[in-house]
């Protein structure tokens, strides 16, 4: 039986993504968060970004009812903290891999944004205080594709999904870059 996970939040943080990674099972790949600043790393200064937040991210594989917290960034907090969480959770790097034995079909990687003075969010993005959540998503597909992708030496090559090489600005999606899978917001 095939499950879909299908969540509700309200209006304004939580965004799906419409950009699909895509993947065979038994493989890894990694995926780049970049958060915005409102200003520079400072502990004297407040800002109000992502730095007072922890991360929490989860995967949830085509035929699972639940899904897996798979990485954790940043601390809870507790007292008067100007610089937060910022080393820690404004860039993550976070390995994906997917099971040898996951069916193909549709997977979704979630990231929960959750203020670091609160207990730590489950997957369910309804519960999250003074944070975001974005969902993207993932399709597994069956071994009987292409096995291997090997690249030649790039510096700095940005490609889309689709393969393409990109030049110039990009606007907020999944993209290729050096290699790594990453989100621009």
């Amino acid at each position: 039986t095939n499950i879909n996970l299908t969540l509700k939040a309200p209006a304004g943080f939580y965004t799906a993504l419409t950009d699909t990674i895509i993947a065979n099972h038994g493989t890894e790949f990694s995926i780049n968060f970049n958060a915005n600043t409102a200003g520079p790393r400072s502990e004297t200064k407040t800002y109000q970004d992502l730095r007072y937040n922890t991360a929490h991210i989860f995967v949830g594989w085509p035929g699972d009812t639940e899904m897996t917290k798979i990485g954790t960034f940043g601390n809870e907090i507790t007292g008067a903290n100007n610089l937060g969480n910022y080393d820690l959770v404004m860039k993550i790097t976070q390995p994906v891999a997917i099971p040898d034995d996951v069916m193909p079909g549709n997977a979704v990687v979630r990231i929960i944004y959750q203020n670091a003075w609160r207990p730590a969010p489950t997957y369910n993005y309804t519960q999250v205080l003074e944070g975001v959540a974005y969902d993207i998503p993932v399709r597994c597909l069956s071994q009987l594709g292409i096995n291997e992708i090997s690249a030649g030496k790039s510096n700095n090559a940005t490609f889309d999904l689709m393969g393409r090489r990109l030049n110039g600005n990009l606007r907020p999606g999944i993209y290729i870059v050096n290699g790594k899978t990453t989100y621009i917001k």
